[in-house]
């Protein structure tokens, strides 16, 4: 007899409740509780010592995890690590524990204020806070360093794609405009070894990537510029990257940035990104698709945009998609980019994920 599926009620109720999930691997983010398993099996008296928790507490909290999957309970009654609770530490490569501590620490109370954020139009950053998301960010460092480092786990996912898909010539100068602590620079640079790097972003962020950088050994290669891309944007390169940028701003602030990289091209200058255009069409090759990371889903995009409504005002900008129903604030991006690559090309890693 086949099972029979679950009312509409039980399943909504699956999802009013699914943040009992992010609340588990967040405590257990800040508990550290990953950190402690990677040295092998332990009792739960002895994990509770070494997170200052309190052990009955703690074992409860363990029981969810491992039904998440992020541990196992041994026959000895310790408990030992999985490969998905490995993601949880603190030096695991893609982020997962930062962003933990961030959801825990700065988008869990904005997404408790979505309800106004969507009665009203503004931002919960500015409202719960006091100021915008990257003002904010730029007054709490904690707090930037936490984003700096989720934000270096997204690239990380499709950096290498990016450069694989998008011709980017070997010895071109490449700018990276709001590139935050260099993650895809790296990427380019590794792959384009005559290449050169401009990073432009606000100074608390400039600042830890030209840290970030040298210890990359970098500094000789790529040019850290601290300034407000609003205002000031390099001239003279050959390509402009855009990654996880346009989303954050509305309409009208990504068309003062996008003039902006216009001025700084220059009308009609052919730079050498247009050549490896014109190489690739020659070579019969059609323009790469977006780079999209293993976990961009197909409604992914749908499902984050909430999160822009509380956090930058910013959105997705898909045609027919949440935000843009008729396509509209799609097509001025693709004209406003078109402008912009009257210059050089502009390449904007279009990334299905959570700022």
């Amino acid at each position: 007899m086949d099972t029979p599926s679950p009312s509409p009620a039980v399943e909504l109720l699956g999802m009013i409740q699914a943040h009992w999930t992010t609340d588990a691997i967040c405590a257990a983010a800040e508990l550290g509780v990953a950190d402690v398993l990677a040295g092998g099996p332990i009792g739960t008296a002895d994990l509770a010592t070494a997170t200052g928790a309190h052990a009955p507490a703690l074992d409860r909290l363990l029981r969810a995890l491992a039904a998440l999957g992020l541990c196992t309970r041994e026959p000895d009654d310790r408990w030992a690590s999985t490969p998905l609770g490995d993601a949880l530490r603190r030096d695991a490569p893609g982020g997962a524990h930062a962003r933990a501590l961030l959801t825990s620490r700065l988008w869990r109370p904005l997404w408790d204020d979505l309800t106004a954020s969507v009665r009203t139009g503004e931002q919960a950053c500015s409202r719960v806070n006091g100021r915008p998301l990257f003002d904010h960010l730029a007054r709490r460092p904690e707090l930037g360093a936490l984003y700096d480092v989720t934000q270096r786990g997204l690239i990380d996912d499709a950096g290498a794609r990016f450069v694989e898909a998008y011709d980017i010539p070997d010895g071109a100068t490449v700018v990276d405009l709001g590139g935050g602590t260099g993650a895809l620079l790296r990427h380019v640079l590794a792959a384009r070894p005559a290449c050169r790097g401009i990073l432009v972003d606000l100074p608390q962020v400039a600042r830890r990537a030209r840290a970030e950088l040298t210890a990359a050994g970098l500094a000789d290669r790529c040019d850290v510029m601290m300034s407000n891309f609003f205002e000031a944007v390099p001239g003279g390169a050959d390509v402009y990257l855009l990654s996880f940028v346009l989303h954050d701003w509305t309409d009208d602030e990504c068309d003062v940035l996008l003039r902006t990289m216009r001025t700084a091209t220059g009308p009609g200058r052919q730079g050498a990104g247009h050549r490896a255009g014109a190489a690739r069409r020659r070579a019969g090759r059609s323009r790469p698709r977006a780079v999209r990371p293993a976990h961009a889903g197909r409604h992914r995009g749908s499902r984050t945009d909430p999160h822009r409504v509380r956090a930058t005002a910013g959105r997705r900008r898909f045609p027919g998609r949440v935000g843009d129903p008729d396509g509209r604030a799609a097509q001025r991006d693709r004209r406003a980019s078109g402008s912009a690559r009257c210059g050089p090309p502009l390449a904007e890693m279009h990334l299905s994920g959570n700022c």
